[in-house]
């Protein structure tokens, strides 16, 4: 190519391709359980890889308060259970990890646990009266003492 002043330039061309397939890390679903201690829990974890790949699904971890810690995951049937006798009161979680090869995600799964035997919370004492309501006494107290002196 010529420029206005006659010399020669040279142009180089850099083309950058870009790929239309690329790919996107599965997606596990969380799940939250509301148990009792003694309960037998069990759970199939779901995902799924947005372009239909192959999942392989690992326990990642498991915390909890303490007691009974025995629990089980089956990556072929992708199956949490755990036999909650024995474990203590408390929230407990499970990390499950389901990777398509490369990219991976993590779910949880949340258990909240509690005692048959133990009585719901009572509920919270009554609160202070409003200054309208303690306004509208007053004024019903005065009312009947004025009613009261015309009579007298």
């Amino acid at each position: 190519i010529k420029s206005s002043d006659g010399s020669l330039v040279t142009l180089d061309w850099l083309f950058d391709s870009v790929g239309t397939a690329s790919n996107l890390a599965p997606v596990v679903d969380d799940i939250v359980n509301n148990a009792l201690v003694g309960d037998n829990i069990s759970h199939i974890v779901t995902g799924l890889d947005p372009e239909g790949l192959p999942l392989t699904w690992d326990l990642l971890s498991f915390l909890g308060s303490g007691g009974n810690m025995l629990q089980m995951f089956d990556p072929g049937t992708q199956t949490f259970s755990w036999d909650t006798t024995g474990a203590a009161v408390g929230t407990y979680i499970a990390n499950i990890r389901a990777s398509d090869g490369s990219l991976t995600d993590v779910g949880t799964i949340t258990i909240n646990l509690t005692n048959v035997g133990n009585p719901p919370p009572p509920p919270p004492p009554p609160g202070v009266p409003a200054p309208a309501t303690v306004m509208l006494l007053g004024l019903g107290l005065l009312g009947l003492g004025a009613t009261r002196r015309r009579k007298a």
